[in-house]
Parts: structure tokens; sequence; C-alpha cells
């Protein structure tokens, strides 16, 4: 049989004195508990603020009806320009014919010798 070795109170001292400095007090366990209460807030404020698929889900849908009204509207604005620039040369015809009519009166006013009045 192997034969014990012999420890002697100030070695045990010593080893007693290293286990009992490696645990935790009361002290170290409280801190550790007010350490994961705090990082448990924090967790669930960043939860409470971070968006679920259902969120992302439901935004997209709303983007999509977005991009659909957005088409509309370009749709609509598109037919009022070209209404706009319809009506833009139509206002240069009507305007060049006013000229011709202004000059073919002025013609026949002098030819008929009547005096315009403005």
């Amino acid at each position: 049989m192997a034969k014990k070795k012999s420890i002697g109170f100030e070695e045990l001292d010593a080893k007693l004195d290293r286990v009992i400095g490696s645990l935790a007090t009361k002290g170290d366990i409280r801190e550790l508990k007010e350490d994961i209460c705090e990082l448990n807030a924090k967790v669930d404020r960043v939860i409470d603020t971070m968006a679920t698929k259902e969120d992302i889900a439901s935004l997209e849908g709303r983007m999509d009806q977005f991009d659909e009204r957005l088409k509309r509207v370009i749709i609509a604005l598109d037919h009022v320009k070209s209404g706009f620039d319809n009506m833009t040369l139509e206002y240069a015809a009507i305007s060049a014919k006013l000229a011709r009519y202004e000059k073919w009166f002025e013609i026949l006013a002098k030819k008929t010798r009547v005096k315009l009045t403005i």
C-alpha cells in the first residue's frame, strides 16, 4: 500500500486559504445577480425595439402599396403633362391664326377706308 503523505498544519492552512479564496462570497453572488438583472433589462429593451418578421412583412406590404400608388400618380401626371403640351401647341396655333386675322382686318380696313378701334 502507498504511504500517505503527512501534511503539516501550515500546509493545510495554506491549501484551505486557496480553496476559500477561490469560492464566491455572498457579496460576489449579489454583485453577479445585479449584473445579470441589469443585463436582462438591457436585453428586454433591445427586444422591445426590434422589428419582428411580421412587422417587416407588414412594412413590405405597405411599401408595395405605396409603390403602386406612386406609379398611378406618375401616370396621371404624365397624362396631365401631355394634355398641357397639347394645349400649348393649340395655343400657339390659335395665336398664329389670330395674328393672321388681325393682319387681314388691317388690310381690309385700309382698302375700305374704315378706322379700326382698339
